[in-house]
């Protein structure tokens, strides 16, 4: 629980986990039909997207390229 004492590179908060997790709570407080079914695939659309604004990738750009693998896909922002 404390490994952050003890090694530098460990951050002390959980600012990451709590924004990735403040999206699906708005979606869930917005939308009247999020249900369980839709989770999974909203919840991939939710990583690829994190995953461009960390890498400062278009989102938008990625989905319209029709690649599959992001690492490949070179277009920024």
């Amino acid at each position: 629980m404390f490994t952050f004492l003890e090694k530098d590179q460990v951050k002390w908060h959980n600012n990451m986990a709590e924004n990735a997790i403040r999206h699906l709570a708005k979606q869930r407080e917005i939308s009247v039909t999020f249900s369980k079914s839709l989770t999974p695939s909203y919840l991939r659309l939710l990583g690829i997207r994190q995953t461009c604004r960390y890498q400062s990738k278009s989102f938008l750009k990625f989905l319209q390229s029709e690649k599959k693998d992001l690492d490949k896909f070179k277009i920024f922002i």
